[in-house]
């Protein structure tokens, strides 16, 4: 059984900082997650983790921790718990097989600093060899949803100035976070990831990656980043959604990835499956809301929530 270092932090009583641990089904994943964020746990901080229902606290972590209970297992429901539960006005998602290090936290933070920063994504690197894995994600010709810097040492050369975050290991605007929820009606995370930068994009919000930020994980890969058939369809089908891309276009961004992958069968099956991307656009577009989303414009905007919440209120963006 593992054993839980006690904190050298005392919690804030108002927090800037939520740090939301999900407990995926994992127990052994989850541990080493939650240990490496209590060992390096930052100031002004509180740590949530989500659950099921079905944790029972073996090891008395109320005092460390606060808990919060989710609707399934499932990593959006379990992001939503905690996101709804944080006081911080930030809140980091950081999930089973990643492992946080000295000071990522506060290198993260500081990216808030600009005025139009919604997300921040940490470089996940692999832990053995210390090479990038994922400094977010970014749309390229070969492939979708792409992992940007992966194989490479430097996060500051991977010559990307656009990325997106992955939810599993990011830093978001509280009250960003919770509105994206709102606004995209899906249990795959893939699409999640990218509805939540897209939706992001639109209402004024950039993705910023802090290159100093270090997450460790001990696959090589994320298991977002599986290739296959049904993938390329949905992000194909998610970018006509909010680029207004049509059959056509589809077929020649299939036929572009197919040319850059045919050497590797799994992301060549992937590239194809683009072709069938407009067939998912309908039903795609009619489970996102766009107007749930909180704006960077102003830092102040009236947003409409589903019925759990208020049906018309002011809400400024943290």
């Amino acid at each position: 059984m593992s054993s839980f270092p006690t904190s050298r932090s005392t919690p804030s009583p108002v927090p800037r900082l939520s740090i939301v641990v999900p407990l995926l089904g994992d127990s052994t994943r989850f541990e080493s997650t939650l240990i490496s964020v209590l060992e390096n746990r930052p100031e002004h901080c509180e740590v949530i983790v989500c659950h099921d229902g079905s944790y029972d606290d073996p090891f008395d972590l109320c005092d460390e921790v606060r808990f919060a209970v989710a609707s399934s297992d499932q990593l959006l429901d379990l992001v939503h718990a905690g996101a709804r539960a944080a006081h911080g006005r930030f809140v980091h998602v950081i999930g089973d097989a990643l492992q946080a290090t000295l000071g990522w936290a506060d290198a993260a933070i500081e990216k808030f600093e600009h005025f139009d920063c919604g997300s921040v994504m940490p470089v996940i690197r692999n832990a053995s060899s210390d090479k990038i894995i994922a400094a977010g994600w970014q749309d390229a010709s070969d492939r979708l949803c792409k992992p940007v810097g992966q194989g490479k040492k430097d996060a500051s050369k991977t010559g990307v100035k656009v990325a997106g975050a992955y939810i599993n290991g990011s830093f978001w605007r509280r009250d960003l976070l919770r509105s994206l929820h709102d606004a995209v009606s899906t249990t795959s995370v893939t699409e999640a990831t990218v509805a939540y930068e897209y939706l992001s994009r639109k209402s004024g919000w950039r993705c910023v990656v802090a290159t100093q930020s270090n997450l460790r994980c001990d696959s090589s890969d994320l298991v977002i980043d599986a290739p296959c058939f049904s993938r390329g369809a949905s992000l194909r089908g998610m970018r006509g959604v909010f680029y207004q891309g049509n059959f056509a276009s589809a077929v020649q961004s299939a036929l572009k990835a197919a040319i850059c992958n045919v050497a590797r069968p799994g992301l060549l099956m992937e590239s194809l499956g683009q072709v069938f991307g407009p067939t998912k656009s309908a039903s795609i577009a009619s489970r996102i809301s766009s107007q749930y989303v909180v704006s960077c414009d102003q830092r102040e905007v009236i947003v409409k929530f589903p019925a759990q919440d208020t049906p018309a209120s002011v809400r400024r963006a943290a």
